[in-house]
């Protein structure tokens, strides 16, 4: 990103941590990513706190974009194709829903739990969009798709 940015103007692409980013003062940006870092967060406390450092140092009526593991990318993308179902089914309450379990490397989410993190914010959630789901387990399939099902796969995929 900071390669592909270098001949843009009012443009910094940083580093920081999500948990403490006192270095900047509230509103600083007009857009926060927010890119990776959901992905390791296991406690309550951490996520939240993620989201309102993120929200701080945005400016009002600013984007914030995070991005997250939908649950579904783990048992398809890595269940499935690692052949890791029973394992994953080990680590899931009697719901089927996923524990946070900080003795891994990922955590997960559930869209309506992520939704979750911003009921208490004056901010509005505007959508959610994934990369992760069905697709990542059938690619060859959906990349075989005729154009007219490709879209209509699409309009269902950021549907659900």
């Amino acid at each position: 990103m900071k390669e592909k940015s270098e001949n843009l103007q009012n443009f910094r692409c940083m580093i920081a941590d999500v948990l403490d980013l006192n270095m900047f003062t509230d509103k600083s940006f007009d857009m926060v990513l927010n890119f990776g870092p959901m992905y390791h967060l296991f406690h309550k406390k951490d996520k939240n706190q993620a989201v309102k450092e993120t929200l701080r140092v945005a400016k009002r009526g600013a984007i914030c974009m995070f991005a997250y593991l939908p649950c579904a990318s783990l048992m398809l993308g890595f269940g499935f194709r690692y052949q890791m179902v029973a394992y994953l089914s080990s680590v899931m309450d009697k719901k089927g829903r996923f524990k946070d379990n900080p003795a891994e490397i990922f955590n997960v989410f559930y869209i309506e739990d992520f939704k979750k993190l911003f009921d208490k914010t004056k901010t509005k959630y505007i959508t959610n969009v994934a990369t992760d789901g069905i697709a990542y387990a059938m690619r060859e399939l959906v990349e075989q798709l005729p154009e007219k099902d490709n879209e209509a796969f699409l309009n269902w995929h950021f549907l659900t």
